[in-house]
């Protein structure tokens, strides 16, 4: 999974991606309970995560890639 955010630099990201890994799992468990039978776990994601610092100058090729992403994956935009 790719995401890309802003924050501030007084917020902690792991704090910020234990916060979207948690909130994420709990709707995903909710709404597709047989899937915590199937995955015999009630852990979603791994552990750990990875984070890349961009500057302006390479936000559009990111986002580039994070689209391009989507498209392999057939994955459609939110209405």
């Amino acid at each position: 999974m790719h995401i890309l955010l802003a924050k501030p630099p007084w917020e902690n990201l792991s704090d910020i991606v234990k916060n979207i890994k948690g909130a994420t799992a709990r709707y995903i468990f909710q709404r597709y309970p047989d899937l915590r039978l199937d995955m015999k776990s009630n852990h979603l994601w791994t552990r750990g995560y990875e984070y890349v610092r961009h500057d302006e100058a390479s936000l559009p090729t990111v986002i580039a890639y994070i689209r391009n992403q989507k498209a392999k994956a057939n994955i459609q935009p939110r209405e």
